[in-house]
């Protein structure tokens, strides 16, 4: 039970710290240097693969031994620290897997840079979103907005506070590696369709359990029921992912607005399947909304998260003392 509840304080301790001062800018912070290491891998590599196949292999090794690299790294660091030491680096190593308020304040700045002006809307919403925005409308700019903070709750917030409940700061810095890789190369295009393959389906695997706990605590959070539920669950068949669909579903039924339709990629227009097109387009206070929503299904993961972290530990100790010799396992 110790280890249960040092665990479920390192846990509360890092979305707190991740809530009160985000991730300040700067060279040294572990997605960034993860950033650095993707670029400088694949420049390498760009030199000697010259085929589709090497791509594949290439971009294979990249998906499987960074974030191998990164979650043995970070875990050999922790029980190197003595423990007062170690429950601190713990707190904010974890702390820079999450993304919470980091993703708030870059929702607000394009509704604050769209109070401005249209091309200022563009220019914030350019930052967070991988599509074009250069003839992006104003309801463009909005609803790129909402649907990527759907999407970031669950990359950002809910997934690595589920990984920081299974592993700890290593495993949830893992989990960044993986994201931060899908980010990067993880695009079906000429450039990353072979290299950035392998990235892609390792972060669509790792999704599928917290996309699905985000949905279903997006219903809970936006004071939804059963019907939402049945209607997400049919939306997101129509979307290509298996898991941004289903947040963004989940994300229109809890706000009642209607997301996805036409976006802007690589020169080329994509019809992105309706969510919620029983309701109206997101307006510029829906922003607001959808930020309250994440931050909601925030706290809400986390308090799942403890209380699972808690409510493991007696069985996981029982489990080992069964192992262990003289006990009474079958």
């Amino acid at each position: 039970m110790g280890r249960a509840l040092e665990r479920a304080g390192v846990l509360v301790a890092a979305y707190a710290l991740d809530r009160a001062i985000g991730d300040p800018p700067r060279p040294t912070h572990p997605a960034r240097l993860m950033g650095r290491a993707i670029t400088l891998y694949e420049t390498l590599a760009r030199w000697i693969v010259s085929t589709p196949e090497q791509e594949r292999k290439a971009g294979t090794l990249l998906a499987v031994g960074l974030p191998t690299l990164v979650w043995g790294s970070s875990l050999g660091l922790l029980r190197f620290l003595p423990r007062p030491l170690r429950l601190a680096a713990e707190v904010w190593l974890a702390a820079t897997a999450f993304a919470s308020r980091d993703l708030g304040l870059a929702a607000r700045r394009v509704s604050q840079g769209l109070d401005r002006s249209l091309e200022e809307g563009r220019s914030e919403v350019a930052m967070i979103v991988g599509r074009e925005t250069a003839q992006m409308t104003e309801a463009d700019v909005v609803r790129a907005t909402v649907e990527t903070v759907a999407e970031n709750t669950s990359d950002g917030v809910v997934a690595p506070l589920v990984f920081a409940a299974l592993g700890g700061a290593p495993l949830a810095l893992g989990f960044k590696a993986v994201s931060t890789l899908d980010s990067m190369v993880g695009y079906k295009n000429e450039r990353y369709l072979d290299f950035g393959r392998a990235s892609a389906r390792l972060d669509d695997a790792l999704n599928l359990f917290p996309a699905r706990l985000t949905a279903m605590l997006a219903t809970l959070a936006g004071g939804k029921g059963v019907g939402a539920v049945r209607r997400w669950l049919e939306d997101r068949r129509h979307h290509a992912s298996p898991n941004a669909g289903l947040v963004e579903a989940s994300f229109a039924q809890a706000l009642g607005v209607r997301l996805g339709g036409p976006a802007r990629y690589g020169g080329i227009v994509v019809e992105r399947p309706a969510m919620g097109a029983e309701y109206p387009a997101p307006v510029r206070a829906d922003i607001d909304r959808a930020i309250g929503l994440s931050e909601r299904v925030g706290y809400m993961t986390l308090g799942a998260v403890v209380l699972g972290v808690v409510l493991a530990a007696p069985k996981l100790g029982s489990r080992r003392r069964s192992r262990a010799p003289g006990g009474r396992g079958t």
